[in-house]
């Protein structure tokens, strides 16, 4: 790896200063920022859901009130009058089929169809050309509301003749007097409310509208009109939860893998719910703007830094390299001197040491088996009574579910004569009814002498209904009781055979435990033998290392020395031309902090360390040389 300068090493050192908190601060910022956006763009949504969800209500109140009107008109109610007088004949029937078609024709491409239908939901006359006959509309609740002299909006679905979405919307045709004569269905093309909706939000928001069972009724795709169910859809949990119920609020979603956001809000005449959707990845488009703004900044400031830094790094590097190669000297003399004796000593502590902790932590291993195989041992003791006492309480258990079984039978029982007892109540108030009713009719025969007789048998008979429908509901309430009764009898009896199964499987896990306790005994006294002999071993290794280390310490710590020397220089020799060092010298060693380093010993002739010319002379001349030559660089 090579390595780097001092000046290198401030100049990045500056960058990073400056560039730290400038990217930190742009983080911080676009997702402040991001949040802001988010919280701001869920407040317009929901907002625009809202004024959505009131325009939907306008206008299907509108055309709610317009069915209504069509239903109401004479010529309508006179048609379907004369219709359902002569029997549905054909001519009366074409009649009625060619003034919805006009009807059709008036209102435009919103009204797909119009079909009069009688009280009991059987289709009539239809603006197309009899494409509905036979068809039965009389199983929607809607329509049961309509019969019943309300205008309703129905379901939305596809049109029988021309396979559009559609929403039917209906209203009931009255006599003069009142009467209902039958039922007006409009089916309104979705696309009027999908028109009404304002559903464009940025470049990715949309609008939709679900019915109460979550299938997508408008939505911008039209491939997605009653195709989609938004609750059964994966990642919608939460704004499915609160669509579903019919609330006002903004959640986040994935939807086939994109995240999104959409507030949203109820239409109350239909059950409907609005959304206005959009992607979170548009949301935070300007957020990321910011953070690109400021990583640019920082940049620009950056190599600002770089420029000053370079400027002001010459001053400061000169003396600290006079200085290092000082200490290189120094260091080169100790470390000749002490290495050959350093290496012969070291290398025997350094072997023995490690035979005496590959030792001590084989020993140390092998007290944590012997632990851990007592620790079995008792946990297996332990289980087996755990098992013995699981066995009692699940006979106890057996015990109690056979009583429980007997009780349920008899409670069973009990029920059943109950319910005769009942049904004879039942009875004696048809047959008090039945005389009340004789009772009435004498008296209206006697005229004005039975009238308070009369008074009498009818309270009698209203006594006689009331009686005969708390019987029948007791009746089935037995009825349910005993029912249940008999579910819970074969549901104790299974429980009482599983705790009968689970306890042979007990027995056979008890005698595996004991088992266990037995062998992991065993395994914990070998181990404790191994243990003993090997701790043997430490100790009489322990005394060998100790021997050598004592044996090799002045070596060591004079080597010691000379590497942290040599160590000391080749680190500043680093930090200031990010080089290897070559020189040897001679020259005073100062300590940080201004205290003196004793002086070295001297140098006997013909010994490592020997010099012909003086060292620091030598020094002198290299430090010299090397400082021109720094000179001329810089």
């Amino acid at each position: 790896m090579k390595k780097r300068t001092l000046r290198f090493k401030l100049i990045a050192g500056g960058c990073l200063i400056v560039l730290v908190p400038l990217v930190i601060l742009g983080m911080l910022i676009g997702l402040k920022a991001s949040n802001a956006l988010e919280e701001e763009a869920g407040k317009q949504m929901l907002n625009l859901a809202q004024a959505n969800a009131q325009m939907v209500e306008m206008t299907l109140s509108s055309e709610t009130q317009a069915a209504a009107q069509i239903a109401a008109g004479p010529d309508i109610a006179t048609t379907v009058s004369a219709a359902v007088q002569n029997g549905l004949a054909d001519g009366d029937v074409a009649a009625l089929g060619a003034l919805l078609s006009t009807i059709r024709e008036r209102r435009g491409a919103d009204y797909d169809a119009l079909v009069i239908t009688d009280k009991d939901g059987q289709v009539i006359a239809d603006s197309q050309n009899g494409a509905y006959k036979g068809t039965a509309l009389g199983n929607s609740y809607s329509f049961h509301d309509a019969a019943a002299g309300k205008s309703v909006i129905g379901e939305a679905v596809q049109a029988k003749g021309s396979g559009n979405p559609v929403l039917s919307i209906m209203a009931p045709v009255k006599t003069s007097v009142g009467e209902t004569l039958g039922v007006l269905t409009v089916y309104l093309s979705l696309d009027r409310l999908n028109r009404a909706m304002t559903s464009k939000l940025g470049e990715t928001g949309y609008g939709f509208a679900l019915d109460r069972s979550g299938v997508t009724v408008l939505h911008p795709d039209p491939k997605k009109i009653l195709a989609v169910n938004f609750y059964q859809l994966p990642g919608m949990e939460g704004i499915a939860e609160g669509m579903k119920a019919k609330r006002t609020g903004v959640e986040k979603y994935i939807f086939s893998g994109a995240k999104k956001m959409a507030g949203y809000a109820p239409v109350a005449s239909s059950g409907w719910s609005i959304g206005i959707t959009q992607n979170l990845d548009e949301l935070s488009a300007s957020a990321r703007a910011i953070r690109a703004f400021i990583f640019v900044a920082a940049f620009i400031f950056s190599l600002i830094g770089v420029g000053c830094i370079f400027l002001l790094s010459r001053p400061l590097i000169l003396p600290i390299k006079y200085a290092a190669d000082q200490v290189t000297a120094a260091a080169d003399i100790v470390s000749s001197s002490s290495g050959q004796l350093s290496s012969a000593s070291q290398g025997l502590a350094e072997g023995v040491s490690e035979q005496a902790a590959s030792l001590e932590e084989t020993s140390s291993s092998l007290e944590e088996i012997s632990s851990i195989a007592k620790q079995t041992a008792d946990n297996s003791v332990r289980a087996g009574d755990l098992m013995r006492q699981a066995q009692g309480a699940a006979q106890k258990v057996i015990q109690c579910l056979g009583g429980l079984t007997a009780s349920m039978q008899d409670v069973s029982a009990s029920s059943e004569q109950t319910s005769k007892i009942v049904k004879n109540i039942d009875e004696i108030a048809f047959q008090t009814n039945l005389l009340a009713l004789n009772a009435a009719v004498e008296a209206a025969r006697a005229g004005e002498a039975g009238a308070g007789f009369a008074v009498v048998a009818e309270e009698v008979r209203n006594l006689a209904l009331r009686a005969a429908e708390s019987a029948q509901s007791t009746a089935g309430l037995i009825e349910d009781t005993v029912q249940k009764i008999k579910q819970g009898v074969e549901l104790v009896q299974k429980t009482n055979e599983a705790f009968a199964e689970l306890g042979k499987y007990r027995v056979g896990v008890t005698d595996l435990i004991d088992q266990i306790t037995v062998a992991a005994r065993e395994q914990a006294e070998g181990v404790e033998q191994v243990n003993r002999a090997v701790a043997e071993m430490d100790k009489v290794t322990q005394q060998t290392a100790a021997t050598a280390e004592e044996s090799a310490s002045t070596a060591s710590e004079l080597n010691a020395q000379a590497e942290e020397l040599t160590r000391a220089s080749e680190s500043l020799l680093a930090i200031v031309e990010g080089g290897d060092v070559d020189t040897v010298g001679n020259g005073p060693l100062v300590r940080p902090g201004g205290h003196d380093r004793p002086a070295l010993p001297p140098v006997r002739k013909g010994s490592p360390g020997h010099h012909k010319k003086p060292l620091h002379r030598a020094i002198q001349a290299k430090t010299s040389a090397k400082l021109i030559g720094m000179k001329g660089a810089f």
